[in-house]
Protein backbone atom coordinates (compact mmCIF):
# COMPACT_ATOMS: atom_id res chain seq x y z
CA UNK A 1 0.00 0.00 0.00
CA UNK A 2 1.32 3.45 -0.95
CA UNK A 3 0.22 6.52 1.00
CA UNK A 4 -0.71 10.07 0.06
CA UNK A 5 -1.98 13.08 1.97
CA UNK A 6 -5.23 14.74 0.94
CA UNK A 7 -6.21 18.04 2.54
CA UNK A 8 -9.85 18.76 3.31
CA UNK A 9 -9.51 22.54 3.01
CA UNK A 10 -7.23 25.19 1.47
CA UNK A 11 -7.66 28.15 3.81
CA UNK A 12 -4.06 29.39 3.75
CA UNK A 13 -1.50 28.92 0.97
CA UNK A 14 1.33 29.17 3.50
CA UNK A 15 -0.13 26.26 5.47
CA UNK A 16 -0.84 24.24 2.32
CA UNK A 17 2.77 24.72 1.21
CA UNK A 18 4.04 23.65 4.64
CA UNK A 19 1.96 20.47 4.46
CA UNK A 20 3.00 19.73 0.86
CA UNK A 21 6.72 20.14 1.63
CA UNK A 22 6.31 17.93 4.69
CA UNK A 23 4.59 15.25 2.60
CA UNK A 24 7.31 15.53 -0.04
CA UNK A 25 10.11 15.25 2.51
CA UNK A 26 8.74 12.17 4.30
CA UNK A 27 8.23 10.32 1.03
CA UNK A 28 4.46 10.25 0.53
CA UNK A 29 3.55 9.49 -3.07
CA UNK A 30 0.90 12.15 -3.54
CA UNK A 31 -0.38 15.43 -2.17
CA UNK A 32 -3.98 16.29 -3.05
CA UNK A 33 -6.18 19.31 -2.49
CA UNK A 34 -9.97 19.55 -2.84
CA UNK A 35 -11.80 21.74 -5.34
CA UNK A 36 -14.52 23.58 -3.45
CA UNK A 37 -15.68 27.18 -3.52
CA UNK A 38 -17.18 26.88 -0.03
CA UNK A 39 -15.99 24.81 2.93
CA UNK A 40 -18.41 21.97 3.65
CA UNK A 41 -17.78 21.84 7.40
CA UNK A 42 -20.00 23.63 9.95
CA UNK A 43 -17.05 25.91 10.70
CA UNK A 44 -17.33 27.42 7.20
CA UNK A 45 -13.60 28.02 6.68
CA UNK A 46 -12.36 30.13 3.74
CA UNK A 47 -11.31 28.31 0.56
CA UNK A 48 -8.74 29.08 -2.15
CA UNK A 49 -8.83 28.08 -5.81
CA UNK A 50 -7.44 24.55 -6.14
CA UNK A 51 -5.71 25.02 -9.49
CA UNK A 52 -4.00 28.25 -8.47
CA UNK A 53 -2.77 26.56 -5.28
CA UNK A 54 -1.44 23.56 -7.22
CA UNK A 55 0.35 25.81 -9.70
CA UNK A 56 2.19 27.36 -6.78
CA UNK A 57 3.03 23.97 -5.32
CA UNK A 58 4.31 22.81 -8.71
CA UNK A 59 7.19 25.27 -8.36
CA UNK A 60 7.78 24.80 -4.63
CA UNK A 61 7.92 21.00 -4.31
CA UNK A 62 10.30 18.53 -5.87
CA UNK A 63 9.26 14.90 -6.23
CA UNK A 64 5.74 14.37 -4.95
CA UNK A 65 2.73 13.96 -7.23
CA UNK A 66 0.21 16.79 -7.05
CA UNK A 67 -3.51 16.23 -7.55
CA UNK A 68 -6.85 17.95 -7.46
CA UNK A 69 -9.30 15.55 -5.79
CA UNK A 70 -11.83 16.08 -7.25
CA UNK A 71 -12.85 18.88 -9.59
CA UNK A 72 -16.63 19.01 -10.15
CA UNK A 73 -17.58 19.04 -13.82
CA UNK A 74 -20.12 21.72 -12.89
CA UNK A 75 -17.35 24.27 -12.19
CA UNK A 76 -15.40 24.42 -15.47
CA UNK A 77 -15.73 23.61 -19.14
CA UNK A 78 -13.36 20.74 -20.02
CA UNK A 79 -11.35 23.16 -22.19
CA UNK A 80 -10.53 25.11 -19.02
CA UNK A 81 -9.72 21.88 -17.16
CA UNK A 82 -7.46 20.75 -19.98
CA UNK A 83 -5.54 24.02 -20.26
CA UNK A 84 -5.13 24.32 -16.47
CA UNK A 85 -3.98 20.70 -16.25
CA UNK A 86 -1.41 21.06 -19.02
CA UNK A 87 -0.11 24.27 -17.44
CA UNK A 88 0.42 22.63 -14.03
CA UNK A 89 1.81 19.51 -15.71
CA UNK A 90 4.42 21.67 -17.41
CA UNK A 91 5.17 23.67 -14.27
CA UNK A 92 5.62 20.51 -12.19
CA UNK A 93 7.63 18.42 -14.63
CA UNK A 94 4.83 15.90 -15.21
CA UNK A 95 3.74 15.43 -11.58
CA UNK A 96 0.11 16.50 -11.92
CA UNK A 97 -2.98 14.26 -11.64
CA UNK A 98 -6.35 15.64 -12.67
CA UNK A 99 -9.21 14.26 -10.60
CA UNK A 100 -12.76 14.87 -11.80
CA UNK A 101 -16.20 14.01 -10.51
CA UNK A 102 -19.85 14.92 -10.83
CA UNK A 103 -19.98 17.50 -8.03
CA UNK A 104 -22.46 17.26 -5.18
CA UNK A 105 -22.31 20.21 -2.77
CA UNK A 106 -25.59 22.00 -3.42
CA UNK A 107 -24.92 25.01 -1.15
CA UNK A 108 -21.78 26.14 -2.99
CA UNK A 109 -23.62 25.95 -6.31
CA UNK A 110 -26.53 27.97 -4.93
CA UNK A 111 -24.33 30.62 -3.32
CA UNK A 112 -22.02 30.99 -6.33
CA UNK A 113 -24.85 30.95 -8.87
CA UNK A 114 -23.70 27.73 -10.52
CA UNK A 115 -26.09 25.27 -12.11
CA UNK A 116 -26.32 21.87 -10.43
CA UNK A 117 -28.15 19.64 -12.91
CA UNK A 118 -29.70 16.32 -11.95
CA UNK A 119 -27.29 13.56 -10.99
CA UNK A 120 -28.03 11.69 -14.22
CA UNK A 121 -27.14 14.75 -16.29
CA UNK A 122 -23.99 15.36 -14.22
CA UNK A 123 -22.86 11.80 -14.95
CA UNK A 124 -23.63 12.35 -18.66
CA UNK A 125 -21.58 15.56 -18.60
CA UNK A 126 -18.74 13.82 -16.77
CA UNK A 127 -18.63 11.04 -19.35
CA UNK A 128 -18.62 13.62 -22.14
CA UNK A 129 -15.88 15.64 -20.44
CA UNK A 130 -13.70 12.55 -20.00
CA UNK A 131 -13.93 11.86 -23.73
CA UNK A 132 -12.99 15.47 -24.44
CA UNK A 133 -10.04 15.40 -22.02
CA UNK A 134 -8.78 12.11 -23.41
CA UNK A 135 -8.64 13.67 -26.87
CA UNK A 136 -7.13 16.92 -25.59
CA UNK A 137 -4.27 15.10 -23.84
CA UNK A 138 -3.17 13.08 -26.87
CA UNK A 139 0.24 14.03 -28.30
CA UNK A 140 -1.27 14.72 -31.75
CA UNK A 141 -4.37 16.83 -32.46
CA UNK A 142 -7.59 14.84 -32.10
CA UNK A 143 -11.27 15.65 -32.46
CA UNK A 144 -14.09 14.86 -30.08
CA UNK A 145 -17.82 15.39 -30.55
CA UNK A 146 -20.16 14.68 -27.66
CA UNK A 147 -23.57 15.69 -26.47
CA UNK A 148 -22.32 18.61 -24.36
CA UNK A 149 -18.74 19.30 -25.47
CA UNK A 150 -16.90 19.45 -28.77
CA UNK A 151 -13.19 19.68 -29.64
CA UNK A 152 -11.88 20.48 -33.14
CA UNK A 153 -8.91 18.59 -34.60
CA UNK A 154 -6.48 21.47 -34.33
CA UNK A 155 -3.07 21.91 -32.66
CA UNK A 156 -3.51 23.32 -29.15
CA UNK A 157 -0.13 24.31 -27.82
CA UNK A 158 1.64 23.39 -25.69
CA UNK A 159 0.88 19.70 -25.33
CA UNK A 160 1.43 18.13 -21.90
CA UNK A 161 4.97 16.99 -21.13
CA UNK A 162 3.38 13.57 -21.05
CA UNK A 163 -0.24 12.45 -21.14
CA UNK A 164 -1.95 14.02 -18.11
CA UNK A 165 -3.20 11.22 -15.88
CA UNK A 166 -6.87 11.22 -14.98
CA UNK A 167 -8.52 10.20 -11.73
CA UNK A 168 -12.25 9.51 -11.58
CA UNK A 169 -13.76 9.32 -8.15
CA UNK A 170 -16.92 9.45 -6.12
CA UNK A 171 -19.35 7.28 -4.24
CA UNK A 172 -21.34 5.98 -7.21
CA UNK A 173 -21.36 2.16 -7.29
CA UNK A 174 -22.08 1.70 -11.02
CA UNK A 175 -21.27 4.60 -13.34
CA UNK A 176 -18.25 5.94 -11.42
CA UNK A 177 -16.22 2.70 -11.68
CA UNK A 178 -17.38 2.16 -15.27
CA UNK A 179 -16.21 5.64 -16.31
CA UNK A 180 -12.90 5.13 -14.52
CA UNK A 181 -12.37 1.85 -16.37
CA UNK A 182 -13.20 3.45 -19.72
CA UNK A 183 -11.24 6.69 -19.38
CA UNK A 184 -9.08 7.07 -16.26
CA UNK A 185 -5.73 6.02 -14.89
CA UNK A 186 -7.07 5.77 -11.35
CA UNK A 187 -10.38 5.02 -9.64
CA UNK A 188 -10.66 6.79 -6.31
CA UNK A 189 -13.18 5.37 -3.84
CA UNK A 190 -14.37 7.00 -0.63
CA UNK A 191 -17.24 6.78 1.83
CA UNK A 192 -17.71 3.16 0.79
CA UNK A 193 -17.95 0.08 3.04
CA UNK A 194 -15.05 -2.31 2.62
CA UNK A 195 -17.52 -4.97 1.52
CA UNK A 196 -18.55 -2.81 -1.44
CA UNK A 197 -15.06 -1.99 -2.72
CA UNK A 198 -14.37 -5.28 -4.50
CA UNK A 199 -17.52 -4.93 -6.62
CA UNK A 200 -16.50 -1.43 -7.71
CA UNK A 201 -13.01 -2.64 -8.58
CA UNK A 202 -14.45 -5.50 -10.61
CA UNK A 203 -16.79 -3.18 -12.55
CA UNK A 204 -13.96 -0.77 -13.31
CA UNK A 205 -11.62 -3.48 -14.56
CA UNK A 206 -14.35 -5.15 -16.62
CA UNK A 207 -15.05 -1.80 -18.28
CA UNK A 208 -11.33 -1.32 -18.98
CA UNK A 209 -11.05 -4.79 -20.52
CA UNK A 210 -14.16 -4.20 -22.62
CA UNK A 211 -12.61 -1.02 -24.00
CA UNK A 212 -9.39 -2.81 -24.92
CA UNK A 213 -7.45 -1.26 -22.04
CA UNK A 214 -5.23 -3.13 -19.58
CA UNK A 215 -7.37 -3.75 -16.47
CA UNK A 216 -4.26 -4.20 -14.33
CA UNK A 217 -3.07 -0.76 -15.38
CA UNK A 218 -5.95 0.94 -13.57
CA UNK A 219 -4.83 2.07 -10.13
CA UNK A 220 -7.37 1.75 -7.31
CA UNK A 221 -7.15 4.24 -4.46
CA UNK A 222 -9.19 4.86 -1.33
CA UNK A 223 -9.60 8.15 0.56
CA UNK A 224 -10.68 8.63 4.15
CA UNK A 225 -10.04 10.74 7.18
CA UNK A 226 -8.53 8.76 10.03
CA UNK A 227 -9.27 9.31 13.70
CA UNK A 228 -7.08 6.79 15.51
CA UNK A 229 -4.66 6.22 18.35
CA UNK A 230 -2.25 3.66 19.76
CA UNK A 231 -4.77 2.65 22.40
CA UNK A 232 -8.54 2.98 22.90
CA UNK A 233 -7.96 5.82 25.36
CA UNK A 234 -5.79 7.76 22.93
CA UNK A 235 -8.38 7.21 20.22
CA UNK A 236 -11.10 8.62 22.50
CA UNK A 237 -8.97 11.71 23.23
CA UNK A 238 -8.45 12.37 19.55
CA UNK A 239 -12.13 11.73 18.85
CA UNK A 240 -13.06 14.34 21.46
CA UNK A 241 -10.67 16.86 19.91
CA UNK A 242 -12.02 16.21 16.40
CA UNK A 243 -15.57 16.60 17.73
CA UNK A 244 -14.73 20.02 19.19
CA UNK A 245 -13.32 21.09 15.83
CA UNK A 246 -16.50 19.91 14.08
CA UNK A 247 -18.71 21.44 16.82
CA UNK A 248 -20.48 18.17 17.60
CA UNK A 249 -20.54 15.72 20.50
CA UNK A 250 -17.98 12.87 20.31
CA UNK A 251 -20.62 10.13 20.22
CA UNK A 252 -22.44 11.89 17.41
CA UNK A 253 -19.19 12.29 15.44
CA UNK A 254 -18.39 8.63 15.97
CA UNK A 255 -21.80 7.63 14.62
CA UNK A 256 -21.32 9.93 11.65
CA UNK A 257 -17.91 8.41 10.94
CA UNK A 258 -19.44 4.95 11.00
CA UNK A 259 -22.19 6.04 8.60
CA UNK A 260 -19.65 7.59 6.23
CA UNK A 261 -17.20 4.67 6.57
CA UNK A 262 -14.49 6.96 7.94
CA UNK A 263 -11.61 4.93 9.31
CA UNK A 264 -11.46 5.15 13.10
CA UNK A 265 -10.37 3.21 16.17
CA UNK A 266 -6.98 1.97 17.25
CA UNK A 267 -4.10 1.79 14.80
CA UNK A 268 -4.47 -1.96 14.68
CA UNK A 269 -8.14 -1.71 13.79
CA UNK A 270 -7.48 0.79 11.00
CA UNK A 271 -4.56 -1.25 9.66
CA UNK A 272 -6.81 -4.30 9.55
CA UNK A 273 -9.32 -2.42 7.38
CA UNK A 274 -6.50 -1.24 5.09
CA UNK A 275 -5.43 -4.86 4.73
CA UNK A 276 -8.93 -5.80 3.60
CA UNK A 277 -8.94 -2.91 1.14
CA UNK A 278 -5.63 -4.15 -0.24
CA UNK A 279 -7.13 -7.61 -0.76
CA UNK A 280 -9.98 -5.94 -2.68
CA UNK A 281 -7.50 -4.30 -5.06
CA UNK A 282 -6.66 -0.96 -3.42
CA UNK A 283 -2.98 -0.06 -3.80
CA UNK A 284 -2.99 3.59 -2.67
CA UNK A 285 -4.50 5.21 0.41
CA UNK A 286 -5.00 8.97 0.81
CA UNK A 287 -5.29 10.04 4.44
CA UNK A 288 -7.52 13.12 4.56
CA UNK A 289 -6.58 15.79 7.09
CA UNK A 290 -7.73 19.29 7.96
CA UNK A 291 -5.29 22.02 7.07
CA UNK A 292 -4.81 22.90 10.73
CA UNK A 293 -3.93 19.31 11.70
CA UNK A 294 -0.61 18.82 13.46
CA UNK A 295 1.87 17.37 10.95
CA UNK A 296 3.83 15.45 13.58
CA UNK A 297 0.59 13.76 14.63
CA UNK A 298 -0.22 13.07 10.99
CA UNK A 299 3.15 11.35 10.63
CA UNK A 300 2.55 9.35 13.79
CA UNK A 301 -0.86 8.20 12.56
CA UNK A 302 0.55 7.26 9.17
CA UNK A 303 3.31 5.20 10.72
CA UNK A 304 0.80 3.64 13.12
CA UNK A 305 -1.31 2.41 10.20
CA UNK A 306 1.56 1.09 8.08
CA UNK A 307 3.45 3.91 6.35
CA UNK A 308 7.23 3.89 6.67
CA UNK A 309 8.88 7.26 6.16
CA UNK A 310 11.73 7.37 3.68
CA UNK A 311 10.57 4.41 1.58
CA UNK A 312 11.08 4.71 -2.15
CA UNK A 313 8.22 6.09 -4.19
CA UNK A 314 6.80 3.79 -6.88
Amino acid sequence: MHYGLGLLSTTSYRRVLEAARWADNVGLVNFAVPDHYLDESPAGRPTLDAFAVLAGLARETAGIELAVMLSPITFRHPAVLAKSAVTIDRMSGGRFLLGVGTGWFELEHTVMGLELPSLDERFDRLEDALGYLGAAFLPEPAAYAGRFYRLERHPVQPPPSRRVRLVVGGTGPIRTPRLAGLHADELNIHSTPVAGVAARVRRAREAAAGAGRDPAGLRISYSSAVVAGRSPSEYRRRLARAARSERVEPDRLERRMAQRNTLHGTYGQVEEVLGLLGEAGVSRFYIQRRLDANLDETGEILEGIGFRAGTARP
